[in-house]
């Protein structure tokens, strides 16, 4: 029998009485393919993964990654991904703030939650900090967690789960094939990327909003820290331990050891603003659009490239950004 762990409250918070020990190994589980792709990308192609720009071939496989497993593992449907229903202008709104606060932060929840504080990197952990608690009071005080459904089937079972968790784990060793070409090796890190994130139940808003909101009436759902600890848990050792990511790239040493600024901190704050009114992030929502709701992944992509011009990044620079 399942061990339930959300009949309780901690600090006044109630927690999804849904949630068990079985139903956070998939979330752990999409953590830990995150970290690694994160790991063999520094190890062999000597880059993190892009967040903080669009990266074409990735960005592909995310997108054609999530429309096959849509129809492959029909489930997903109920667990990783659900309806975006987000008037438009709260949607421009959002996808606004989410690609200046990235630009300004340097990186996303991918990018400064997993690969940045996993190298240790102080402006990624202040960066993290203030989102994450934008995120909170946003939801929380404008209580986003009133409009998720109380039927709606939160985890993913473990027999949809291994067959998403090997996929994720080929793209993985994938990176390590130095032969083959590096659009090849990039299109499958998008695959990593999508599957690991349907895996953890990233894809879904409903599970982000459910985190963000500690007043949900259905219960506080904890899966997203279970994400960052289980990805945090291979690039922690990997990159701050055993130094995987130090001297391999001067893009990655002037990335990890930027100064905090006040940049950083207003980058937090707007993308945590954006992330909470949305529930979904940049790489969720390419996600989304593969399950067929491409508004949310379009007006995102082409928010960013717009901003991308205005910023006047474009090329080279644009490219080597993380």
């Amino acid at each position: 029998m399942a061990t339930v762990l959300g009949t309780s409250s901690l600090f006044g918070i109630v927690l999804d009485p849904s949630i068990t020990a079985l139903s956070l190994i998939p979330p752990a589980l999409g953590g830990v393919c995150l970290g690694l792709l994160s790991v063999a990308r520094v190890a062999n192609v000597q880059k993190l993964m892009n967040s903080a720009t669009p990266q074409l071939w990735t960005t592909m496989g995310t997108v054609l990654s999530a429309g096959i497993l849509s129809f492959a593992i029909p489930s997903l449907h109920l667990t990783s991904f659900d309806e975006l229903r987000i008037p438009l202008p709260t949607l421009l709104l959002a996808a606004v703030c989410l690609s200046v606060g990235a630009k300004l932060g340097k990186g996303c929840t991918f990018g400064n939650g997993i690969q940045g504080l996993g190298a240790s990197s102080k402006a990624s952990l202040v960066h993290v900090l203030t989102f994450m608690g934008a995120g909170i009071m946003t939801a929380t005080a404008l209580n986003l967690g009133s409009n998720i459904p109380s039927s709606r089937s939160s985890s993913l079972d473990l027999q949809s789960s291994y067959p998403l968790a090997l996929s994720a784990l080929g793209g993985v060793v994938f990176q390590y094939f130095s032969f083959l070409p590096r659009q090849l090796r990039d299109l499958l890190a998008g695959h990593t990327f999508s599957s690991s994130l349907l895996l953890a139940g990233m894809g879904s808003p409903h599970n982000i909003t459910a985190f963000l909101d500690l007043n949900t009436p259905s219960g506080w759902d904890p899966r997203v820290c279970v994400v960052m600890g289980g990805a945090l848990a291979v690039t922690f050792p990997a990159f701050s331990i055993l130094g995987l990511a130090g001297g391999r790239s001067e893009d990655i040493d002037k990335w990890v050891g930027r100064p905090v600024t006040k940049e950083v901190v207003a980058g937090g704050c707007l993308f945590g603003f954006a992330w909470g009114i949305s529930g979904l992030c940049p790489g969720p929502a390419m996600v989304a659009a593969g399950f067929g709701s491409p508004v949310y992944a379009t007006v995102m992509l082409a928010t960013r490239l717009v901003l991308d011009e205005v910023c006047g990044e474009g090329g080279a620079k644009k490219r080597k950004e993380k």
